[in-house]
């Protein structure tokens, strides 16, 4: 399977605005480093108009053949659902390939999706009409992809030239329909944020986790709140991801447009790597524990990265992470091949530190 590519003079602001201007049934995703960083991650990689998508409800799965104009529900498992299709789409890497592959699924996961990968004592969960699904994977077979670093926008597509070129008419036509538009990162008033449950109820939970470690059954929860805001006229996701980009440029953020709705990510955590170390796959994970804003002059910076690393809670969560990070490595890799490389490091963001 040959790959073919085409290179496109775009600027990234160029891109994003054509990218983001598609309409929502073309089911786009965008993966962004925003220049954040270096080669580690220094792509601006896109798709739409999937050959292909799944979404997961439980053990319900809807499977759209986009080409086909195709929508089937079956009952199954969506991970074993996804290595079947990965087995199916694979492909040999050539030498070309290696370096800018011409495919992807890119794909979301909920977090209640470990309810069904651990045997968790939960209580069961009451599903309403707007709850999102627990994992959606979308199979494009052409990608736009943004080189930082060196400055070059291609297409590259694993489908043949004629799919080349419908991306690239696809952009540019949005190019030429929205070329004399600023990007729009500004956004009105901010509204109200509500969160799923009160102030009593979270000081609750707090107690029950509390009871729980010492009584040995947890050493660690993971107790989160879900706050809810009605956007203002005018803001969709687009908007929102663009001023995130502008004011937290974060090497792995993200704008996924789903089929009812949108996921954005702005982040600056690489939670997974999976690469061949010769005939080896080697696993890495990147936690974050541990946060300073960034200071308004070199002074302050520095009071700030000495503080967060003088910090005893911020170490404490930092090692509990890693213990735990290890421990789930530890299931899946060779024994004893796992080993904690760095420790405690600062990682410097535009607008944050972390300990890494």
């Amino acid at each position: 399977m040959t790959l073919h590519l085409h290179e496109i003079g775009i600027t990234v602001d160029a891109l994003l605005r054509a990218l983001l201007a598609l309409h929502p049934r073309r089911r786009l995703s965008i993966l962004d480093s925003c220049g954040a960083r270096g080669a580690s991650a220094r792509f601006l990689i896109a798709g739409f108009d999937p050959f292909e998508t799944i979404e997961a409800h439980g053990t319900s799965l809807r499977i759209e053949e986009h080409l086909a104009g195709r929508v089937q529900t079956i009952e199954g498992d969506a991970l074993a659902l996804l290595d079947e299709r990965l087995k199916q789409y694979s492909i040999a890497r050539n030498k070309a390939a290696q370096a800018l592959d011409g495919g992807a699924c890119i794909a979301t996961f909920s977090y209640d999706l470990a309810r069904g990968l651990e045997r968790l004592r939960l209580k069961p969960r009451a599903r309403s009409a707007t709850d999102e699904p627990d994992a959606v994977f979308a199979f494009y077979d052409a990608l736009l992809i943004h080189d930082y670093e060196r400055g070059v926008t291609r297409i590259a597509s694993l489908a043949g030239a004629q799919r080349v070129e419908e991306t690239y008419r696809a952009i540019a036509t949005e190019i030429e329909k929205h070329e004399s538009e600023a990007i729009p990162a500004s956004l009105p008033a901010s509204t109200e944020a509500v969160s799923n449950m009160t102030r009593d109820e979270y000081l609750a939970a707090i107690r029950a986790i509390k009871e729980r470690i010492a009584a040995g059954d947890i050493y660690q929860a993971n107790l989160t709140q879900q706050f809810s805001c009605k956007l203002p006229k005018q803001t969709g996701p687009e908007r929102v991801y663009l001023r995130l980009r502008r004011d937290h440029p974060a090497s792995f953020a993200a704008f996924i447009r789903r089929r009812e709705d949108a996921v954005i990510s702005a982040s600056p955590e690489r939670f997974l790597r999976v690469c061949r170390e010769g005939s080896e796959r080697v696993v890495e994970a990147w936690p974050i524990k541990g946060t300073r804003r960034r200071g308004i002059s070199e002074d302050e910076d520095r009071a700030l990265r000495a503080e967060l690393l003088r910090s005893e809670k911020d170490r404490a969560e930092n090692v509990m992470i890693v213990d735990l990070l290890r421990n789930d490595l530890g299931r899946v890799c060779l024994y004893g091949s796992v080993s904690v490389r760095e420790l405690c490091a600062i990682e410097e963001h535009p607008t944050l530190f972390h300990l890494v």
